[in-house]
């Protein structure tokens, strides 16, 4: 099997929309990421928040009805 590894997205999140807005955004590279041959392993998939704020907005982002976990250190490839 091939793999695509590594891939991050951002997103600026000040509200639920945004929430949803990344969401979708997470479901289309997915879709697109399987038409090119490729496997999206969602439950290898983490989230990670960057804010200088002291309440963020934390929403349950799903893929392939999965949930997908949060962390709070990434480790790129390189």
């Amino acid at each position: 099997l091939i793999y695509a590894n590594d891939i991050k997205i951002y997103k600026t999140i000040n509200n639920i929309n945004d929430c949803l807005q990344l969401e979708k955004y997470i479901v289309s590279v997915c879709q697109f990421i399987q038409t090119k041959g490729l496997e999206f392993n969602a439950k290898k998939t983490k989230l990670i928040s960057f804010s200088k704020r002291r309440k963020v907005c934390v929403h349950k982002y799903e893929l392939d009805g999965i949930t997908l976990g949060r962390t709070c250190t990434v480790k790129g490839l390189g």
